[in-house]
């Protein structure tokens, strides 16, 4: 599954290698664990940058996913995701999908180790402006992160 993540396949298999990303960390808690050692985390990443919005949507939720793992939060912090996520959130090009997506991620690697993290990626910004944004799940989870900053 490592090498269809790094970037060597179409854009079709991308996206359906990280949806049985997601699918595996939320079946299988042991394998989900293990998951960061075979470098998918940084593929997933990468992803996040990707011209394809199904395969931007679809990473970021499989970082939601995988960061409801408290063993695998850090490691998808320390790895860079923050800033990539951010980006996410304030292009003008990211579906609203990808936004709900992205700030899902966010909201679930929002801890007290993290918030500074986000909070100096530039995230406050964004967030502020998707909390009027039409979509009402976008709305949902922005007000849902800046909970987690009072």
């Amino acid at each position: 599954m490592e090498k269809v993540l790094s970037g060597t396949t179409a854009d079709v298999e991308k996206k359906q290698a990280a949806g049985a990303v997601e699918d595996r960390s939320r079946d299988n808690d042991k394998e989900s664990v293990n998951l960061p050692d075979a470098g998918v985390i940084e593929n997933l990443i990468s992803m996040l940058s990707s011209r394809s919005v199904e395969i931007q949507e679809q990473a970021a939720r499989d970082l939601w996913s995988l960061a409801d793992h408290d063993e695998i939060r850090a490691l998808i912090s320390d790895a860079g995701a923050i800033q990539p996520l951010v980006c996410l959130l304030e292009s003008a090009k990211s579906s609203v999908a990808v936004q709900q997506a992205a700030a899902r991620a966010l909201a679930s690697l929002s801890t007290a180790a993290n918030q500074f993290k986000i909070s100096d990626a530039g995230a406050f910004g964004p967030f502020i402006t998707l909390l009027s944004s039409k979509a009402v799940g976008v709305q949902e989870q922005a007000a849902g992160l800046s909970r987690t900053w009072l």
